[in-house]
């Protein structure tokens, strides 16, 4: 996609195979009319691929490039106006022009990043000179610039160079100027190069002087003609290019990575990173991008930083449903909660947080006192909330201190009175009533937490051990004790976390997107496994060496065996060698989408596609489980794949589907309602808009995000 440079037109390229051949076509959209249909531009001819197309600078017409060579030139009403067939230039070209008919010039280049990759053949050896082999691959990437008498149809070579080996070469045009920004890698130069008197300029040497790399990339601001910015993997620099080849000194201004980690490191981030060179700066700000992949932005004005891009906006965390089945709310990460209620089903109202910049990440709910328990994060900050979901009251009961602090886990008491609170270093019970905090267990050295919960009469915290020498990965049991100045919290027994087998993953019952907790690392860093919390539906012989783990009994400081066999639909903690999720050979795995606190009634879904509700989990078997999901209720088109599912009156169940899609399911027969229109980021429901002036698009907007009109 490519915007003019008059902001008006937007050109989205469109490439399918389909059985007769190849289908190519630009898409021309007006937006300042989005409604209307856009123009469709096809190339004539049969083609293979469409390799380029940018807008001419005065925003009035198109050029496109198909199969490498046949250049066409349109007016953005369809309108052909030239077309060329390039003989004698390399394979990748790009062409840039100021108005239809004039002169245009094109960048050419031979570069296929494919051939650089390393190819062990041991059967072939052609014989060739090993010098040879070497100055064959240090050779740079050839490149020529071209101009095109769009009028004549002359088409001749201007300049001819080497950019960096086996690298993408940089080069841009400077729009308005007639010009480009070349990198040379035959010398590490940058070099200026006006198109229409072919003076060539070596500028910008202390930058080059300063990285023996080559630089990523050219970003040219069209807006500003004489101002570039020239991009390393770990600097940037703002340039003058008018001052340059004149003489001065263009450099106005280097952004080094070293800022954007050392305000991470602040915050309580410490990572490598490295800036996003294949995105323009806007103004001020940076992207940048970890080892994992993490995108951050940096505003360099007002030295802040945030993670930003790495979710989608209109992500879900959660769906809770009233303890009576009328209401139901969906949890958006970012933007606010959606209630539904009735049916037909409806967007009855919607909150927006007031956390700005935080997301939420790990839930929890009470049904006895219809409340919910979120976390907030944010970089080098988390915190607890608490929300009463008939009031939308919230209330602030937890905040971390240490920047590397993080929730993993939250879990409300039986009676909805408590709230355990787990990170990485500290296990706390909140008291919802008097409002006090009561340390359960804080983690030991390198050990870290990664689930707590209310287990019947227990307080439940799986530990996974650090890389130093010490107890293995386990699960621990804390009892609470009456004291003459209160409560305190006494460790009872812990069991050693069992392995999981890979033939044993399709039986194992765990919450649906659940893929495991990262457990502990190898001296090289790499994950020895990772941690999962579920059950089994059966108590079968294969499933013997799980279901009595290793067991100690916990009296002070002395540690006897014990033992201690889990039943069918008792949770249990596993550890597992593959992420428990769907893909290549993990077929039919069998998660849970809702399970109330006896473990009566349930819903279950098989690869998060085929679902089964369960009036009673404990007279299911696996056999009569596979049974009911073959016959692929809320799935029988064979592409729906199902984040939350609940239960819901009259024979129904709600679920949200493709992250923010709301729908009932019939649980009898799988028929699926429409799904509820609305918009997760617009909180209007309620609000009047009885006199507004507005086209009839924007007030059934409205209207479906629960606005009055």
């Amino acid at each position: 996609m490519k915007i003019s440079r008059n902001k008006r037109w937007l050109g989205v390229k469109v490439q399918e195979s389909l059985s007769s051949g190849m289908s190519i076509k630009l898409n021309i959209f007006d937006l300042d009319y989005p409604q209307k249909p856009p123009i469709c531009i096809i190339p004539e001819g049969i083609h293979s691929v469409l390799s380029f197309f940018a807008f001419s600078d005065d925003s009035k017409s198109i050029a496109l490039i198909c199969d490498a060579n046949q250049a066409f030139c349109y007016e953005l009403s369809g309108n052909l106006l030239y077309k060329k067939v390039f003989h004698g230039i390399y394979r990748n070209n790009e062409v840039y022009f100021s108005t239809a008919g004039a002169l245009a010039f094109i960048f050419s280049y031979e570069f296929d990043p494919c051939a650089d990759l390393d190819f062990d053949d041991e059967e072939y050896d052609g014989g060739a000179d090993e010098d040879c082999d070497d100055i064959a691959a240090n050779l740079g990437v050839p490149c020529s610039i071209w101009k095109w008498n769009m009028e004549t149809g002359e088409l001749a070579v201007l300049y001819c160079f080497l950019g960096a080996a086996h690298m993408h070469p940089t080069a841009t045009y400077l729009t308005g100027k007639g010009a480009f920004l070349i990198h040379d890698g035959d010398n590490n130069q940058i070099k200026y190069l006006n198109c229409n008197t072919l003076m060539e300029k070596a500028v910008f040497v202390p930058i080059t002087r300063e990285n023996q790399d080559p630089p990523a990339a050219f970003h040219h601001y069209a807006e500003m003609p004489a101002m570039c910015m020239i991009m390393y993997s770990d600097c940037c620099y703002l340039v003058n290019i008018e001052s340059e080849i004149n003489g001065n000194n263009g450099v106005l201004k280097c952004f080094t990575i070293k800022g954007i980690e050392k305000k991470l490191k602040e915050k309580g981030v410490d990572t490598q990173l490295h800036f996003s060179t294949n995105v323009a700066p806007s103004s001020t700000q940076f992207l940048a991008f970890d080892n994992n992949a993490k995108t951050y932005e940096w505003d360099s004005e007002n030295d802040t930083i945030r993670a930003k891009y790495n979710e989608a906006y209109y992500d879900t965390a959660y769906l809770y449903v009233s303890s009576d089945r009328s209401n139901a709310f969906l949890v958006h990460a970012y933007n606010g909660i959606s209630q539904f209620s009735s049916e037909p089903l409806k967007l009855e109202y919607q909150y927006c947080y007031q956390e700005h910049d935080y997301t939420v990440n790990v839930t929890a709910s009470d049904e006895t006192n219809n409340r919910i328990a979120l976390a907030f994060a944010d970089l080098g900050h988390e915190k607890v909330i608490v929300m009463n979901l008939e009031t939308y009251e919230e209330k602030t009961i937890f905040s971390t201190i240490m920047p590397s602090e993080t929730v993993v886990d939250l879990s409300f008491s039986h009676n909805g009175d408590y709230v355990l609170i787990t990170t990485q270093y500290k296990c706390v019970e909140f008291n919802l009533i008097t409002g006090e905090e009561m340390i359960v267990a804080r983690s030991a050295g390198q050990e870290r937490f990664l689930y707590g919960n209310y287990s019947g009469k227990w307080i439940e915290v799986t530990v996974t051990e650090g890389s130093e020498e010490g107890l293995p990965t386990r699960c621990e049991f804390y009892s609470k004790v009456a004291k003459y100045a209160g409560f305190e919290f006494s460790k009872e027994w812990y069991y050693i976390v069992p392995y999981l087998p890979e033939e044993l993953y399709t039986y194992y019952v765990h919450g649906n997107g659940d893929i495991g907790k990262e457990g502990p690392h190898d001296e090289n860093g790499i994950q020895r496994y990772r941690l999962t919390r579920g059950f089994f539906l059966e108590d079968r012989p294969e499933f013997a060496r799980i279901l009595n783990p290793e067991c100690y009994q916990v009296d002070g400081d002395s540690v006897t065996p014990l033992c201690f066999h889990f039943g069918k639909l008792e949770m249990i903690c596993v550890r597992h060698k593959k992420a428990l999720a769907l893909q290549k050979g993990m077929e039919n795995l069998i998660t849970y989408m809702y399970l109330d606190e006896k473990m009566g009634e349930a819903i279950l879904a098989r690869d998060s596609a085929d679902l089964a509700w369960v009036s009673n989990l404990s007279s299911a078997t696996y056999e009569i489980l596979w049974g009911v999901f073959d016959r692929h209720i809320g799935n029988d088109k064979g592409y729906y794949s199902w984040n939350y599912v609940a239960p819901w009156q009259n024979n129904k169940m709600i679920g949200c589907f493709e992250t923010f899609h709301v729908t009932l399911i019939d649980r009898d027969i799988g028929e699926l309602s429409v799904p509820v229109e609305y918009e997760p980021g617009l909180a209007l429901a309620g609000c009047d808009f009885s006199n507004i002036r507005a086209n009839d698009s924007v007030k059934e907007l409205i209207k479906n995000t629960g606005g009055v009109i």
